[in-house]
């Protein structure tokens, strides 16, 4: 699982590229900027939402079942 939020060091097009290189891999790219993914006081994004949904996510993502190997 690849998780980024948009103004990450990794910009989206390169997020992309490594997500297509890794078999199953699962990519997010969620609004905001560096570290707002984890709750970063910093940010300026206190009353977001963002950490609510990368915890969902990350949450899905654990509970799923793994993928068959091919």
């Amino acid at each position: 699982m690849q998780m980024y939020v948009y103004e990450d060091v990794v910009r989206p097009e390169h997020a992309v590229e490594m997500f297509r290189l890794i078999p199953h891999a699962r990519l997010s790219i969620l609004p905001g900027m560096h570290c707002a993914d984890i709750g970063e006081v910093t940010t300026g994004m206190e009353h977001s939402k963002i950490l609510d949904l990368v915890v969902s996510i990350i949450e899905e993502f654990l509970n799923a079942p793994m993928p068959k190997k091919d």
